[in-house]
């Protein structure tokens, strides 16, 4: 049980600002760039997961009926029938792995990341069986903690026009986020819907943001962007394993 103290609600208020501003700004990382700082405020990724599953519904839907023709469907279906298995299996891991191992996994995801940003090393070739591999493994992630969306996103990036890329992968999740609420409802897990009042409109000024900034944030991805934020994820990740590993 989350106890909302003016802590917690000023430190949940700036993660889904971030959240917001994040997805439709770079386009993609809404959740995987906010969790580590959320996991500051709150002890559980279970607390976090169905407020942004919620979020990125909301905004998906919207995409779709504002946007519908600048979505590629035709790859995001082709997308789809590759990731719909694993995304099952990470729904099934999301209720199975124990919460400790859980975050450990998720810090762990999330600081190959951030030295990726510092220091690439992860390329991905054209087409072929990599493809598939990574959208196999995004898939997973996307399932298991929406966490996924950086190697989704590294495919997508190589199939989908790059004017086209971001609200089709907004609109990816009108197709994932529906079971994974459902199973985490029948599992018992609060889903916080009594916080949503406040959360989402926070999140909703983000995106809008977000989607202000866009152009010029695209323009903003260059090295030394993606290394100062990988250090500052590092940072976190960093604190949040010690925090994990000493409760």
């Amino acid at each position: 049980m989350v106890e909302l103290t003016p802590f917690v609600v000023s430190g949940l208020l700036l993660c889904f600002l971030w959240s917001g501003f994040i997805r439709s700004g770079l386009g993609f990382g809404g959740l995987v760039l906010t969790l580590p700082f959320a996991l500051m405020v709150v002890d559980s990724p279970l607390d976090i997961m169905p407020l942004a599953i919620v979020h990125v519904f909301v905004v998906g839907v919207w995409t779709v009926v504002f946007r519908f023709g600048n979505v590629d469907w035709m790859q995001l279906l082709r997308m789809i029938r590759v990731m719909a298995i694993p995304v099952l299996l990470g729904l099934f891991g999301l209720i199975t792995i124990p919460e400790h191992w859980l975050l450990l996994l998720v810090f762990g995801v999330v600081l190959g990341y951030s030295v990726n940003y510092i220091r690439p090393f992860i390329q991905i070739s054209e087409g072929g069986w990599s493809h598939t591999l990574v959208l196999m493994l995004g898939g997973y992630l996307s399932g298991l903690a929406l966490i996924g969306s950086p190697l989704i996103v590294a495919v997508a990036g190589h199939r989908i026009e790059r004017h086209r890329l971001r609200d089709s992968l907004l609109a990816l999740w009108v197709i994932l986020a529906p079971p994974k609420l459902g199973i985490l409802f029948y599992s018992g897990v609060d889903l916080h819907l009594d916080w949503q009042w406040w959360l989402l409109p926070v999140n909703l000024i983000g995106h809008l943001l977000g989607m202000k900034f866009h152009d010029h944030l695209l323009q903003l991805r260059s090295e030394s962007f993606y290394r100062w934020l990988g250090f500052i994820l590092l940072v976190v990740v960093l604190v949040g394993i010690f925090r994990v590993l000493t409760r």
